[in-house]
């Protein structure tokens, strides 16, 4: 018995130690998650301050420096919902109509995707971007958003108006 005490209190020396290791090891994970999470956190408020002051340009008409802060906030998150709805709203009050219609065209990929989220969003971008086909004399891709619109929300007054 004597002879294997030495090995014996050495492997339960190291099988401790290990174990200590694991568990510092595991509350340093922990920890990097949770400065991960902060930055995201304290990056989605950057986010949604940056959009405060472009949408409150674009209610100033500052319309220069709105339209660099949303494509700011796209450059940091290309999937960035409200400053593609911001951007487009842009491009329609300045009259670049063609702009418009290409960013709202990016906006419908993303909100399609989460049509079952947020309908009536969804159907507010359709018909904004049937109103701009609309200002552009675009009758066919107009009716093709309105009947969208439509389908999405076969309720909606503004919907059964433009059709």
């Amino acid at each position: 018995r004597n002879f294997f005490a030495p090995l014996t209190a050495l492997i339960k020396k190291k099988i401790s130690s290990a174990h200590k290791r694991l568990i510092d090891l595991e509350k340093n994970y922990k920890a990097g998650e949770d400065i991960e999470k902060k930055k995201k956190m304290k990056r989605g408020v950057y986010l949604r301050e940056l959009l405060d002051g472009a949408s409150q340009n674009l209610k100033e008409e500052k319309f220069n420096e709105a339209e660099k802060i949303f494509i700011d906030v796209l450059s940091c998150d290309s999937q960035n919902i409200e400053a593609y709805r911001g951007l487009s709203r842009l491009y329609f009050l300045k009259k670049e109509f063609d702009h418009s219609i290409q960013i709202y065209k990016c906006l419908l990929k993303l909100v399609l995707k989460n049509a079952k989220d947020e309908p009536e969003k969804v159907v507010e971008d359709l018909l904004n971007i049937a109103n701009v086909y609309a200002v552009v004399n675009k009758r066919d891709e107009m009716l093709v958003m309105l009947q969208k619109a439509h389908k999405l929300s076969p309720n909606n007054p503004k919907a059964i108006d433009l059709l």
